[in-house]
């Protein structure tokens, strides 16, 4: 143990090797280095850890020996106990202020280490752990703009609170209005709220604007408000989606009954905006869907008349056998087709051919058809 000079290093380390605690305390107390590393940057702690010596673990510890010491690869001795299984080493180390967040050399941790070797305990024990100290909450936020789902996917598997608020916005709603789907389902997944707002809306209401429809199923699946509000400007999801052109989105609400009617803070409803569109596609769809079937007809045909939609009005009208109020309308017209789908009743043909006609400018001639009638 002892050479000209002083003490033989290699006497801690062999007696690290052996799990000799007597040796140990004894050179430790003859003031050996327990920081002394070979030529691989190796600890006594290094080793200690590895064969899961508590007591020499202990031992060093005590002496100053430095838990998050790394070898040229980059591991700690927490990396060695983790690979190892030595649980009780490696909360050892963690109270004497080992880093569970250091990475080796090839980007892992000690928790990595215990995962390949399938020590499940262990890694459940590490993973709240092994979150490096400079990601919070905020960090999210940087995250999503990174695009990086497996950092997302770590820090909320390690605890990360995913409903932190920023001021302006919520994780799960910055991720969805950027575009990034996949991160706003992992941050659902990991315990994000659907019911917390952000500019007055919920989750629903942004995966609705932005026509993520992955994402609507599953907030509808998870219990969301079809119908809510938001609470600044009243619309609706479904709203929300047919302002932003998200039509197939519009067709999932609708699918999952979505109601027509709900008005926003300024009298708007998806009916209405549906009458209003240009072409009538959305009426098309609103038809297509069922959604009319819920749809009281006398305020339907009113607000086409209000909405100046007098072709919509008359072909929804044809379907209901309500031919009076509409004798006005006149132009060039396929009168024998629509008499066949006005007697089949059936609406959203009707509406069909009426907005095929109509994009062709030519507007059905309504006298003639109630003549024939």
């Amino acid at each position: 143990m002892m050479r000209r000079g002083g003490i033989d290093p290699s006497s801690l380390f062999l007696a690290c090797e052996g799990g000799d605690f007597r040796s140990v305390g004894q050179l430790l107390n003859m003031g050996i280095n327990p920081n002394i590393a070979d030529s691989k940057g190796v600890t006594p702690l290094h080793i200690a850890s590895r064969i899961g010596s508590i007591k020499i673990v202990e031992q060093l510890i005590d002496s100053g020996a430095d838990p998050n010491a790394q070898t040229q690869m980059g591991e700690t001795p927490l990396h060695h106990a983790a690979m190892n299984g030595h649980d009780r080493v490696v909360d050892i180390l963690l109270k004497s202020g080992a880093d569970a967040s250091i990475e080796d050399a090839g980007g892992a941790r000690a928790l990595d280490y215990a995962d390949f070797r399938g020590y499940d305990s262990l890694s459940s024990y590490l993973l709240p752990k092994s979150v490096p100290k400079n990601v919070t909450p905020e960090t999210f936020f940087q995250m999503i703009d990174d695009n990086d789902l497996a950092g997302i996917q770590f820090a909320l598997a390690a605890g990360v609170d995913p409903n932190y608020f920023d001021g302006e916005d919520y994780p799960v709603h910055y991720a969805m209005r950027s575009g990034h789907g996949e991160i706003a389902l992992a941050l659902i997944n990991g315990g994000a709220s659907i019911e917390t707002r952000s500019n007055g809306s919920t989750a629903l209401h942004v995966a609705a604007h932005r026509g993520l429809q992955t994402l609507v199923k599953v907030l509808l699946k998870r219990g969301a408000d079809i119908n809510d509000r938001n609470s600044i400007n009243g619309n609706t999801p479904l709203l929300f989606a047919m302002k932003n052109g998200k039509k197939e989105t519009s067709r999932l609400l609708l699918q999952h009954g979505a109601d027509v009617m709900v008005q926003n803070f300024s009298g708007t409803s998806p009916l209405s905006e549906a009458i209003r569109s240009p072409h009538g596609d959305w009426i098309s769809l609103f038809s297509e869907t069922g959604a009319l079937r819920r749809v009281n007809r006398d305020l339907l045909l009113t607000l086409c008349v209000q909405s100046n939609k007098t072709t919509m009005a008359f072909s929804l009208s044809v379907a209901n056998g309500n031919f009076k109020e509409f004798r006005f309308i006149s132009d060039k017209a396929e009168p024998k087709q629509l008499r066949v789908l006005a007697e089949s009743e059936n609406v959203f043909e009707t509406l069909s051919m009426i907005n095929d006609q109509a994009r062709l400018g030519r507007v059905p001639q309504c006298i003639e058809i109630i003549d024939s009638l």
